[in-house]
């Protein structure tokens, strides 16, 4: 309890810091814009993903919905559109105490530049709104909807300040729909120059499927996600209306090729719902259970033993949709990312050297090793530099995570004489460095280093991003 005390005062002065700091260079005119190239659909996958840990606490719904038309392969700063997104999902979640929580991205009908995209962002939120008297305040530094000593909400009041500022930095305009005692919708639009662009195309043609969940942005989702040309995707609210689609489709003899049901579907549940159709000899559908993400422990037996073909953790991505009807289509045995019980074992690396931890900070060389480690990886250190140039002529090492400001040599110093060895040039090198300013990242692959991540240091990114250079993930 005194180390959750310790991280949550940490992480909020932090974020206080960061507000500051973010607020002044905006101000000052010091933020300058990345122009990189990234994927829409996984940078909003990967917010919603650790987010929802904290919806699902809550009990309530997160789900992102990138609709039809809309291009992925964009060009400009994912760094600032990340973190105007984190910002208003995480007010969204700190209003609502009930209900559901909605990213939908879609492409402005007056969009007429065949060389940029101008995409509309909507996050939509069922808690407690805010009175029209308060639409301008609220944009305002250091302020809230609820000013009173009592108020319920903690926050600083800079985060919608900065938010509004950064996207009209971007082009964009920003504006809020909102109806006290119901939730509010916070609106904004975004230009990004587009990269090659190839349009999705589906295979499942004159499938039918049956999506049966309480909440309607989940079935639009699915829906988006698997239609063509003849394919029949139904929608069911409830167990009743379930059961009405299943008679119907057993009656014209014509059986559903997958069927979605959600663990929390209204009525006898998920679980019941699911036990009922493998019950029933007439219908020979596969059925996907939908779970929680915070699931409680055995759901995932009880989706077994209800009968159920697999199981999808929420948020939904495309990629497990996809995956888990391709499978269960091909009746191979089924097994999506994500589907892991949140208790799972870390997975073990299959590394034979390691990794080399570049770090001359005590403290930093401590954490970022105790999380390779407890994920299952060989960490070698190095207090700067020089060290580890020494230490990469005599060990091949699978990746070196290194920091770029040290003494006696710094990341940059080292990272050329590393790369420019023929036996280690192809060593990945990931910097790891405290300033996250434009030129940065630049400045990294100058020096010949592969990737970067920014201090301090969080277990999600720093994994994800070795897993990405040491098993291709």
């Amino acid at each position: 309890e005194y180390l959750e005390a310790v991280l949550n005062s940490a992480n909020a002065l932090l974020a206080l810091i960061n507000s500051i700091l973010d607020l002044s260079k905006i101000e000052a005119g010091k933020i300058e814009l990345e122009e990189t190239e990234f994927d829409l659909r996984q940078l909003v996958e990967d917010i919603c993903e650790p987010l929802s840990i904290q919806a699902h606490k809550k009990g309530l719904e997160l789900s992102s919905h990138i609709k039809p038309g809309v291009p992925l392969k964009l060009k400009g700063d994912p760094a600032r559109l990340r973190q105007i997104l984190l910002n208003l999902v995480g007010n969204a979640i700190k209003f609502t105490t009930t209900g559901e929580i909605l990213v939908e991205v879609q492409l402005q009908p007056d969009n007429t530049n065949d060389k940029s995209a101008l995409l509309h962002f909507a996050v939509t939120d069922s808690g407690i709104g805010i009175p029209a008297s308060k639409f301008s305040q609220i944009f305002e530094s250091f302020s809230q909807a609820d000013g009173s000593t009592t108020r319920k909400y903690g926050g600083t009041g800079l985060g919608l300040t900065i938010t509004k500022q950064l996207v009209t930095l971007m082009g964009g305009r920003m504006w809020l729909q909102s109806t006290e005692g119901k939730g509010s919708t916070f609106h904004f639009t975004v230009s990004f120059d587009l990269c090659d662009n190839t349009p999705e195309t589906s295979d499942y043609k004159n499938m039918k499927v049956l999506v049966a969940c309480n909440y309607p942005s989940c079935r639009n989702i699915i829906k988006d996600i698997l239609y063509a040309p003849g394919s029949e995707i139904s929608e069911a609210i409830g167990v009743e209306d379930t059961l009405k689609k299943l008679e119907a489709a057993k009656s014209a003899r014509r059986p559903y090729d997958v069927i979605f049901v959600d663990v929390q579907l209204s009525g006898i549940g998920g679980f019941k719902m699911a036990e009922h159709i493998t019950a029933d000899a007439d219908i020979s559908s596969p059925v996907v259970m939908m779970l929680n993400s915070n699931h409680r422990a055995g759901d995932l037996e009880k989706c077994t033993e209800a009968g159920a073909s697999s199981y999808i953790i929420k948020p939904i991505k495309h990629k497990d949709i996809i995956k888990t009807v391709d499978l269960i289509l091909s009746k191979r045995p089924v097994k999506t990312d994500g589907m892991l019980p949140k208790h799972a074992a870390p997975e073990a690396t299959e590394s034979l050297y390691g990794i080399l931890l570049v770090e001359d900070n005590q403290t930093n060389r401590m954490v970022a090793g105790s999380i390779l480690k407890k994920h299952g990886y060989t960490v070698k250190e190095a207090v700067d530099g020089q060290e580890a140039v020494a230490l990469v002529s005599e060990v091949m090492f699978d990746l070196i995570l290194m920091d770029v400001q040290m003494p006696v040599m710094d990341g940059f110093e080292a990272t050329k004489i590393i790369k420019s060895s023929e036996t280690t040039r192809n060593i990945p090198i990931i910097a790891m460095t405290a300033n996250a300013l434009k030129g940065d990242r630049e400045r990294c692959i100058e020096a010949g280093m592969d990737d970067y991540i920014t201090k301090p240091i969080k277990a999600t990114e720093l994994i994800q991003m070795v897993k990405k250079y040491t098993q291709g993930d």
